[in-house]
Parts: structure tokens; sequence; C-alpha cells
């Protein structure tokens, strides 16, 4: 089976909302509630493992809001625009053949491959 495409210009600019108005119901604010908490998981580890790595011994309680407000607005802008907001992924306790074979099914999954 042959897939054709057609491109009417080089670049274009993302819609917003490309995939219709945000409907919210309980479904979605559960969803957003537990990815929230994973994601200030996710953040907090990274900030402690970076801490851990560059021996830092002064503690920086502001690093977290910092941390926390960045990912917050690029993930809102993300999903506005219908893209994939970046995930903190502290992983220099996972062995690298592991993270590889896990990042390879997201990007599957992500261009429609079987």
């Amino acid at each position: 089976m042959q897939v054709t495409s057609q491109v009417d210009t080089l670049f274009k600019l993302p819609e917003i909302f490309p995939f219709g108005r945000p409907r919210f119901d309980g479904g979605t604010i559960t969803t957003a509630f537990l990815l929230t908490l994973l994601l200030i998981t996710n953040t907090i580890a990274s900030i402690r493992l970076m801490e851990t790595i560059m021996e830092q011994k002064q503690m920086d309680n502001n690093r977290y809001l910092r941390a926390g407000l960045t990912s917050g607005i690029t993930h809102f802008i993300g999903g506005c625009l219908g893209a994939i907001g970046s995930v903190p992924i502290s992983g220099a306790k996972i062995p690298a053949p592991i993270g590889y074979s896990v990042t390879f099914v997201i990007f599957v999954k992500m261009v429609g491959l079987p």
C-alpha cells in the first residue's frame, strides 16, 4: 500500500488547538492530576540527581519553584499547539539499553509504526 502526501509549503506555523477546543470532564481532570504528580516527581528527582552529580552543597529551594514554573509554561504552550511536552527523566540509574529501548518505543508510537 502506497501512501501519498501533498505538501503546500516548506514551513508552516503550528495551529492553536489543532485537535479542537479542550473539553474538561472527570477523565480529563483525573488524568491531568495524575500526570501532574508524575511530572513534579520527575522534576524533583532530576534536580536532586543533578545536585549529587554536581556535588553542590548549598541547597536553594527556589530552584524547585523555577523548575516547576518553567515546566508549567512549556507544557501549557505545548498543549495549546498540540505538541508533546518535555519530561525530565533522571536516567542516571537506568542502564543505557533499557533507556534506549523505552525511548524507541515512544518514538515508534509517535510516528505511527505498528
